[in-house]
């Protein structure tokens, strides 16, 4: 457990941070009983970041190797971590391993951040809410109650609120299924596939993959999910956890109904909304995951359990990965340290 002292350090790998939000979500963590430190690098802008590559790379690298810093959070997602990695891996060949093991919190984009930091530096992780958002003021208490204990290194009664069980998509398993939970966004997460950061699921204990995702097309996904087999990005895994798939709908083309009798190539171009139609029904988020989903796991061998409230949202819980969990062929998701 961390002692009574925590020091948090923000730091912002991703996208530009929203100032005011920033400090509405280091207040809070104050309030909480930490001791907070915003890097100043979060005030910096390049291009969709906050602060060019090597900027980024250095704040992190400075709050990863402080010794008076004992967790390491980032201050929102979006997009640019995976631009860090070599130069983390470059800090890892010339300086070794962080002297102290900490812990490091964020999720979305910081993803191949937090596999990075497991698998190479034994960090601890956690993949949760950022304070560089809004959204992180609006947590339910449920949801604030697990965090702050996660943070502190306690397991919470209530991990997940209410949630009880999760759901099969395809066959149930016959007995239970043990593995070292690992994942986060499944987008950032197929980008390391085929890289020198690829995850290594194969070596060591049996994996647990956990995936969720914001903002992508129902089509999209089922390419993201193709791609994540055929790259070898199932080796090693036992089984598929899913988690929140926030907005991520069907977009159903319009098309010509029929050919009109007359027309001219402006009308062709721009059509009148009554020439034109769905070229296929339009499908629920559940109904086109199941599918998809179900289809991967007979052709993988994997289960999928679906339905985790941790991701984008609607719930926000936090989710600690690199540990060991059990999945119960009734659903039972349970954490076994």
């Amino acid at each position: 457990m961390i002692g009574s002292r925590v020091v948090i350090e923000i730091v912002a790998p991703s996208s530009v941070v929203p100032r005011a939000e920033l400090a509405l979500g280091a207040q809070a963590l104050r309030e909480g009983g930490f001791e907070v430190r915003v890097s100043r690098q979060c005030s910096k802008k390049s291009l969709f970041f906050a602060g060019t590559h090597a900027e980024r790379a250095e704040a992190l690298l400075q709050a990863v190797y402080d010794s008076d810093c004992d967790i390491v959070w980032c201050a929102r997602g979006g997009y640019g971590s995976n631009h860090l990695l070599r130069a983390l891996a470059e800090a890892l060949a010339l300086r070794g391993k962080p002297p102290k093991r900490k812990l490091l919190v964020g999720s979305s984009d910081a993803t191949s951040l937090l596999e990075f930091a497991r698998a190479r530096w034994g960090f601890e992780v956690l993949h949760a809410p950022m304070p560089g958002l809004r959204s992180f003021q609006l947590l339910t208490n449920p949801e604030c109650d697990a965090l702050c204990s996660w943070v502190r290194g306690v397991a919470p009664a209530k991990p997940f609120g209410r949630f009880s069980r999760l759901k099969w998509w395809g066959e149930r398993p016959e007995k239970a299924i043990q593995g070292e939970l690992v994942g986060g966004n499944l987008t950032v997460w197929n980008t390391m596939l085929g890289t020198p950061f690829q995850p290594r699921l194969s070596s060591g204990h049996a994996k647990i993959l956990f995936l969720e995702d914001v903002t992508e097309l129902l089509p999209r996904l089922d390419r993201a999910f193709r791609h994540l087999v055929d790259a070898g990005g199932l080796e090693g895994v036992s089984a598929l956890v899913l988690g929140n798939f926030l907005s991520c709908e069907d977009a159903v083309p319009q098309a010509l109904i029929k050919v009109p009798s007359r027309y001219s190539d402006e009308q062709l171009r721009d059509p009148p909304k009554k020439w034109l139609g769905p070229i296929r029904k339009r499908y629920s988020q559940e109904q086109a995951l199941r599918a998809m989903l179900s289809e991967l796991s007979r052709e993988t061998g994997v289960p999928v359990a679906w339905r985790l409230p941790v991701g984008h949202g609607p719930e926000h819980f936090p989710l600690p990965l690199g540990v060991p969990v059990e999945l119960s062929p009734d659903g039972k998701f349970t954490f076994l340290e």
